[in-house]
């Protein structure tokens, strides 16, 4: 994907850059939204939560709802507690000089999660990663249940990566094993 987006930058014209994956759907407000966030000072980069938006289909669905009732809520309760520190790759806007202060793409080629990468170097030349009042969506197209499984796994290794604590506190967001364990403990 970085790789991509450097080969792309030549071709950019402008000093406001908006990258969106190619699997997500906005509304007709998106970009006002956006450069609302990164017109308002401090803001270096401006990133969104994303809902889930499912194909048709059994695998689809429940790929959806991991991201409704797991993703989701991880997210909001990280920001509300001041734990999370997120940067979504689905919508990652800068300014082209917030891009030069953090050295370019280059730098985040071999990240696994290069958007958390670089929404902490945006923070850390002393600029805000700013998440406005709005969601985009994310298509969900798992077709098999491999598939699925495969999603979900790298999922949770890219988050154990970059936030070992918060992928264990993500045990909080799964109420059914805890409760089986609750059960098998008190016989």
């Amino acid at each position: 994907k970085i790789s991509n987006i450097i080969n792309m930058m030549p071709h950019a014209r402008h000093d406001l850059l908006v990258f969106a994956d190619s699997d997500v759907g906005v509304g007709p407000d998106y970009l006002r939204h956006i450069v609302g966030e990164l017109e308002k000072p401090g803001v270096g980069l401006v990133t969104c939560v994303y809902r889930a938006q499912p194909d048709p289909g059994f695998w689809p669905r429940l790929s959806a709802t991991a991201t409704h009732y797991q993703f989701l809520p991880g997210v909001v309760t990280g920001l509300a507690l001041g734990l999370a520190r997120p940067c979504f790759g689905q919508t990652i806007a800068m300014r082209r000089a917030t891009l030069e202060k953090i050295g370019g793409f280059l730098p985040f080629v071999r990240h696994l999660a290069e958007d958390h990468a670089i929404g902490e170097a945006v923070r850390a030349i002393g600029e805000t990663v700013a998440i406005p009042p709005l969601a985009i969506s994310h298509a969900c197209a798992e077709a098999s249940a491999a598939q699925l499984f495969a999603h979900e796994l790298r999922w949770s290794r890219t988050i154990r990566s970059i936030d070992p604590t918060g992928h264990v506190g993500s045990a909080l967001m799964h109420p059914l094993p805890l409760a089986l364990l609750a059960i098998g403990l008190s016989s």
